[in-house]
Protein backbone atom coordinates (compact mmCIF):
# COMPACT_ATOMS: atom_id res chain seq x y z
CA UNK A 1 0.00 0.00 0.00
CA UNK A 2 3.01 2.41 0.75
CA UNK A 3 4.17 2.34 -2.90
CA UNK A 4 -0.07 3.57 -4.07
CA UNK A 5 1.15 6.43 -1.40
CA UNK A 6 4.43 7.55 -3.01
CA UNK A 7 2.47 7.32 -5.86
CA UNK A 8 0.03 9.52 -5.13
CA UNK A 9 1.72 12.05 -2.37
CA UNK A 10 4.41 14.61 -2.97
CA UNK A 11 6.50 16.78 -1.16
CA UNK A 12 4.78 20.04 -0.81
CA UNK A 13 1.53 18.59 -0.83
CA UNK A 14 -1.05 18.88 1.89
CA UNK A 15 -2.23 15.88 3.39
CA UNK A 16 -4.36 14.54 6.11
CA UNK A 17 -3.30 10.76 7.30
CA UNK A 18 -5.69 8.30 8.57
CA UNK A 19 -4.01 6.31 10.75
CA UNK A 20 -5.09 3.06 12.31
CA UNK A 21 -4.81 4.47 15.78
CA UNK A 22 -7.67 6.46 14.71
CA UNK A 23 -5.86 9.74 14.65
CA UNK A 24 -5.70 12.35 11.41
CA UNK A 25 -2.67 14.27 11.46
CA UNK A 26 -2.82 16.87 8.79
CA UNK A 27 0.16 18.40 7.31
CA UNK A 28 2.97 19.18 4.47
CA UNK A 29 5.13 16.31 3.33
CA UNK A 30 8.66 17.69 4.10
CA UNK A 31 9.93 14.00 3.42
CA UNK A 32 9.02 10.61 2.01
CA UNK A 33 11.05 7.51 2.63
CA UNK A 34 11.37 3.89 2.03
CA UNK A 35 8.86 3.49 4.87
CA UNK A 36 8.01 6.72 6.43
CA UNK A 37 6.25 10.13 5.69
CA UNK A 38 7.92 12.99 7.17
CA UNK A 39 4.82 16.10 7.72
CA UNK A 40 5.19 19.46 9.21
CA UNK A 41 1.68 20.69 10.99
CA UNK A 42 0.54 24.48 10.51
CA UNK A 43 2.44 25.22 14.30
CA UNK A 44 6.05 23.75 12.24
CA UNK A 45 5.87 20.55 14.13
CA UNK A 46 7.50 17.92 12.25
CA UNK A 47 6.03 14.30 12.54
CA UNK A 48 7.39 11.22 10.91
CA UNK A 49 4.70 8.04 10.32
CA UNK A 50 5.99 4.66 9.39
CA UNK A 51 3.71 2.95 6.47
CA UNK A 52 2.55 0.19 9.50
CA UNK A 53 0.33 3.03 10.78
CA UNK A 54 -0.95 4.52 7.57
CA UNK A 55 -4.52 3.53 6.66
CA UNK A 56 -5.34 5.91 4.19
CA UNK A 57 -4.91 9.62 3.03
CA UNK A 58 -6.50 12.75 1.55
CA UNK A 59 -4.71 14.96 -0.48
CA UNK A 60 -5.86 18.08 0.68
CA UNK A 61 -3.55 20.80 -1.75
CA UNK A 62 -1.73 19.30 -4.33
CA UNK A 63 1.65 20.70 -5.18
CA UNK A 64 3.44 21.55 -8.44
CA UNK A 65 6.12 22.56 -9.81
CA UNK A 66 6.70 23.77 -13.64
CA UNK A 67 9.97 24.96 -14.75
CA UNK A 68 9.32 27.57 -17.41
CA UNK A 69 12.26 28.61 -19.46
CA UNK A 70 14.46 30.42 -16.87
CA UNK A 71 11.72 31.10 -13.97
CA UNK A 72 11.09 27.96 -11.56
CA UNK A 73 7.04 28.70 -10.78
CA UNK A 74 5.06 26.36 -8.20
CA UNK A 75 1.60 26.12 -8.53
CA UNK A 76 -1.00 24.46 -6.14
CA UNK A 77 -4.44 22.51 -7.17
CA UNK A 78 -7.25 23.20 -5.50
CA UNK A 79 -10.64 21.96 -6.51
CA UNK A 80 -10.63 22.70 -9.99
CA UNK A 81 -7.65 25.08 -10.72
CA UNK A 82 -4.35 26.18 -10.33
CA UNK A 83 -3.10 28.71 -8.43
CA UNK A 84 0.31 30.37 -8.77
CA UNK A 85 2.16 30.50 -5.03
CA UNK A 86 5.85 31.26 -5.95
CA UNK A 87 8.01 32.15 -8.85
CA UNK A 88 11.75 32.08 -8.76
CA UNK A 89 13.98 33.78 -11.23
Amino acid sequence: MFDIFKQDIKVGDKVRLSLTTGKEPEGTVLEIGENFVLLETEDKTKSRFFDKVIGGWDILVKMNKVVAGALDVSLVKKNNGFFLTKIYL
